[in-house]
C-alpha cells in the first residue's frame, strides 16, 4: 500500500480542484432545488413536566408463605416509565381526535395516530426528574397545540390511573389482612402447646450449663493425657536403664511370683476407675474425691513394699537376678510409673465417655431451641404483617379521598418563532458540504484505485531516479506509415525539441557521473524503444562524440531495420561474438581490426555507428553470458565515447539484467500509462541485481488531444523532411 502523506493528499486535492469545485456546485444546486420543491421546514414546541412521585404509597403482597410481604416496587428510573406512557398509542389516539377535530383533518384515525406518535419526541435530561415533550409540525401553531394536547391528556390519564391503583390496593389489603390474622392465631396456639409440654425446661440455661461441664471435662481430659504421656516416657527411660522390658520385669519377676502384687494391682485399677468417675461429677476439693485419692496413695505404698520384698530373689525360670540397691530403686520407680500410667489411662476412658454423653445432650438443645425460635419468629412476622396491613388500610382510605396528580407542568408549550434545524439555508449548506466532502473522498479514492501515475514526479519518486525527458505520443498509424519520417534536426518541430532536451540531459549527467555505456530497456512490449534509442544516439553524435549502437536484442532484433541496413548473416553481433571466442581459444586474443567489418556508419551522420544483429535466437544465453561479450564491451569502451545497447523489455526476459551487468547504468523507457505495479516490479528487479538506473525516458499519455495532434505532426514533418536521405524512421 502506497504511503500517503499530508503533502501528497494536498497535492491530489490541488490537481483535482476543478472536480472538487464542480461537485460542490452540484451539491449546492441540488440543495437549492430540494429546498424550493420538496423541503418544508419543521417547527418545534416544547413543554416541561416535573415528576413529583410516580408511585402511590401502598403495598400489594401475596401471603402464601411466611415473610412473603414485599413493598410496591418502584422503577429505578421513574422518568423512563412516564416517557413510555407519553408515547403510548392511547394518548396518541386521544390527541389525534382533538387535533383532527380542531383543524378538520380527514386522515384515517390509525394513520393520524401514527402521525401524532412520529411528531412527538420525549426525553429526560440526565440527572433530573423532568420530562421534555417536544412536538414537531410544519405549522408552528399546530406544533404548539399538539404538545399541549399530549401534556393535558397525560395529566388526566395519570389521575385516573392513580385512583384505579388505590381501589385495587384497598381490596388486596382487606383480603390479605384476613389471611394474616388467621395465620397469626394458629401460630400462637402452637407456641402455647410447646410451652406446656416443656414447662420445666429452660433451654438457654441448660445449654449454658452443659457447655460449661463439657469445657471442664475436656480440660481435665487434656491434663490426664498429658500426665499419661509423661509417665509413659518415664517408664521407657527406666526400662532402658535396667536393660529389660517393663512387662517382662514386672510380670515375670514380681507379679508372676507374688499373689499379693496381683491383688494390689487389681485394687489400684478399681480405685483409679472410681476416681475417674468421680472427676466427672465433683471438683478435686470434694471430700469424696480427697478420700479416694488418699486410698489410692495407700494402695501404691503397699504395692511398693511388696515389690521390695519380691525383688532380689533368684528366679530360675527367667534367669533374672536383681540384688544391687541401685537396680532395686530403679525397678521400684519403674513399677510405680507403670502403675500411674495405667491409672491415667483408666481415668481418660471414663472422662471421654462422660464428654461424649454431654455432647449428645448438647446436640439435642439446638433442635428444641430452633423449634421455639421458629415459632416465635413466625409469631413476630405475622404480628408485623397484621399491624402493617391495618396501617395501610387506614392510609388507603385517606388517600382515596385525597388523590392528586403526581406530575406538574413547569413550562407550558409556546408557539415557535423560527423553524427547527435544519432550516432552508442549513439544508443548502449541508448539500454543498456533502458535495465538497464527496469530491475530496472521490479524488482520494480515484488516486488510490488508479493504477497509473498522474505526473512525472510520481514516476520519478517511485523509481528514485530523474526524468531525462518526455517523448510526444504518435499513434500506431503514424508508426506504420513508411512515408512518415521525423527529422530531429528541424528545431521547429515540437518532437525535435523534446529529443533535444533528452540529449542535453544525457550529456550533463553523463559528464558529471563518468557514465558512457548504457543499456536501453522498456517496461512495455513496444517497438518504440528502438526508435527512441536511435534518435538519442544521433543527437549525441552531433556533438562530435563517437557513438555506437549495439543491438543486443537477440530475440527480436530491429535496429538494422530501423536504419534500413541490409546486413549479411556473417557480419552481425552473434557472429562477431563467435569469432572472438574462436580466435581467443586458438590464438589467445582477437584481432580487433576485424571489428570494422561488423560495424556500420550511419549515412549523413558522422560519429554514429551501428553493430547490428539479426540472429533471432530464442535463448541467447551462450552469447550474453560469454567472455567474448565482456571482451567486446571493454574494447568498445576504448574506441567510443558512448555505447548504447538495445535490449528486450525488462519484465519479458532477463536479457536486460544480463546486459546491464556489463554496462555502467540502465535507461528505462516507459509511458505514463504504464501501471504502478509494472513500474514497481521493474524497480524491484533492478534493485535485486544492484543495477543503477541512469534515468527515465517517458512517453506522453495517449490522450484524445495527443491523437488529434498527429495529423498536424504528419503534415509538418512531411514539409520539413529533406528530399534525399532520411536519418531516422518513426
Amino acid at each position: 500500500m502506497e504511503n500517503i502523506t499530508i503533502e501528497k493528499v494536498l497535492s491530489i486535492f490541488k490537481r483535482n480542484i476543478k472536480f472538487i469545485i464542480f461537485l460542490s456546485i452540484v451539491g449546492f444546486a441540488v440543495g437549492l432545488i430540494y429546498v424550493l420543491t420538496v423541503f418544508k421546514p419543521m417547527y418545534q414546541s416544547t413543554a416541561k413536566i416535573l415528576i413529583k412521585d410516580v408511585s402511590q404509597p401502598g403495598i400489594i403482597t401475596q401471603m402464601g408463605t411466611v415473610n412473603s410481604l414485599s413493598p410496591l416496587a418502584r422503577n429505578s428510573n421513574p422518568a423512563l416509565t412516564q416517557m413510555e406512557i407519553l408515547t403510548s398509542g392511547i394518548l396518541s389516539d386521544k390527541v389525534w381526535q382533538e387535533i383532527s377535530s380542531k383543524y378538520k383533518f380527514k386522515d384515517d384515525p390509525r394513520i393520524g395516530s401514527q402521525l401524532m406518535r412520529k411528531s412527538i419526541k420525549v426525553q429526560n435530561p440526565v440527572g433530573t426528574d423532568i420530562i421534555e415533550v417536544t412536538a414537531s409540525w410544519q405549522d408552528p401553531v399546530i406544533a404548539k397545540d399538539i404538545a399541549n394536547c399530549f401534556v393535558t391528556a397525560y395529566m388526566n390519564s395519570n389521575i385516573d390511573n392513580s385512583k384505579k391503583s388505590i381501589v385495587q390496593s384497598k381490596g388486596s389489603i382487606d383480603s390479605q389482612l384476613n389471611d394474616a390474622e388467621s395465620n397469626l392465631a394458629a401460630i400462637r396456639e402452637k407456641i402455647k402447646y410447646f410451652r406446656q409440654t416443656n414447662s420445666t425446661v429452660d433451654i438457654a440455661s441448660e445449654t449454658q450449663n452443659v457447655v460449661a461441664q463439657i469445657s471442664t471435662l475436656e480440660n481435665r481430659y487434656s491434663d490426664i493425657l498429658s500426665s499419661a504421656r509423661s509417665e509413659a516416657n518415664k517408664v521407657n527411660t527406666l526400662s532402658a536403664q535396667i536393660g529389660m522390658d517393663v512387662k517382662k520385669a514386672i510380670d515375670g519377676v514380681a507379679i508372676g511370683h507374688n499373689p499379693n502384687l496381683l491383688a494390689l494391682e487389681n485394687r489400684l485399677g478399681d480405685a483409679q476407675e472410681e476416681l475417674a468417675s468421680l472427676s466427672t461429677k465433683y471438683a478435686p476439693t470434694h471430700p469424696a474425691f480427697v478420700a479416694l485419692n488418699s486410698r489410692i496413695n495407700q494402695i501404691k505404698t503397699e504395692f511398693a513394699e511388696q515389690i521390695k520384698e519380691t525383688i532380689g530373689k533368684n528366679i530360675d525360670d527367667n534367669e533374672l537376678v536383681i540384688s544391687d540397691p541401685v537396680r532395686t530403686s530403679i525397678m521400684q520407680d519403674l513399677v510405680n510409673s507403670e502403675a500411674a500410667y495405667r491409672g491415667f489411662l483408666a481415668q481418660s476412658k471414663v472422662l471421654k465417655s462422660a464428654i461424649n454423653s454431654l455432647e449428645s445432650k448438647k446436640s439435642m438443645m439446638p433442635n428444641k431451641q430452633f423449634i421455639l425460635a421458629n415459632l416465635t419468629q413466625q409469631e413476630a412476622s405475622w404480628t408485623n404483617i397484621v399491624d402493617t396491613l391495618k396501617a395501610h388500610q387506614v392510609e388507603a382510605n385517606i388517600m382515596e379521598s385525597e388523590i392528586v396528580s403526581n406530575i406538574s407542568l413547569i413550562d407550558a408549550p409556546r408557539t415557535p418563532m423560527f423553524p427547527a434545524f435544519p432550516s432552508r439555508s442549513q439544508v443548502i449548506l449541508l448539500f454543498t458540504l456533502f458535495g465538497f466532502l464527496l469530491s475530496l473522498a472521490s479524488s482520494l479514492m480515484i488516486y488510490l484505485v488508479k493504477d497509473s501515475y498522474d505526473d512525472l514526479d510520481n514516476l520519478s519518486d517511485e523509481l528514485q531516479t530523474p526524468i531525462l525527458g518526455v517523448i510526444p505520443w504518435l499513434d500506431k498509424q503514424t508508426y506504420s506509415d513508411p512515408e512518415s519520417l521525423i527529422a530531429i534536426d528541424e528545431t521547429a518541430s515540437y518532437y525535435s525539441l523534446a529529443y533535444q532536451n533528452i540529449i542535453s540531459s544525457f550529456r550533463v549527467k553523463g559528464c558529471n557521473s563518468g557514465i558512457k555505456t548504457l543499456t536501453f530497456t522498456s517496461t512495455e512490449f513496444s517497438k518504440s524503444r528502438s526508435t527512441i534509442l536511435m534518435n538519442i544516439a544521433y543527437g549525441l553524435s552531433k556533438a562530435g562524440q563517437s557513438v555506437i549502437v549495439v543491438d543486443a536484442d537477440f530475440r527480436t532484433p530491429s535496429v538494422h531495420k530501423e536504419f534500413r541496413l541490409f546486413t549479411d548473416d556473417k557480419f552481425n553481433l552473434g557472429e562477431l561474438l563467435s569469432n572472438i571466442k574462436k580466435e581467443v581459444e586458438e590464438n589467445g586474443e582477437f584481432n580487433w581490426k576485424y571489428l570494422s567489418y561488423f560495424t556500420h556508419e550511419v549515412p549523413e551522420a558522422r560519429n554514429l555507428f551501428i553493430l547490428p544483429n539479426n540472429s533471432n535466437i530464442s535463448d541467447p544465453y551462450e552469447y550474453l553470458h560469454s567472455a567474448s561479450f565482456n571482451l567486446l564491451m571493454h574494447k568498445l569502451k576504448e574506441q567510443y565515447d558512448w555505447i548504447l545497447l538495445d535490449t528486450p523489455p525488462a519484465l519479458a526476459v532477463s536479457d536486460a539484467v544480463t546486459v546491464g551487468s556489463y554496462t555502467d547504468s540502465v535507461v528505462l523507457i516507459t509511458g505514463l500509462d504504464t501501471t504502478k505495479s509494472t513500474i514497481k516490479k521493474v524497480h524491484r528487479l533492478f534493485n535485486n541485481y544492484h543495477l543503477p538506473i541512469f534515468g527515465i525516458v517517458a512517453r506522453e499519455r495517449q490522450t484524445q488531444e495527443a491523437s488529434s495532434s498527429n495529423r498536424y505532426l504528419k503534415q509538418m514533418i512531411s514539409r520539413m523532411m529533406p528530399e534525399e536521405d532520411v536519418l531516422i524512421q518513426k
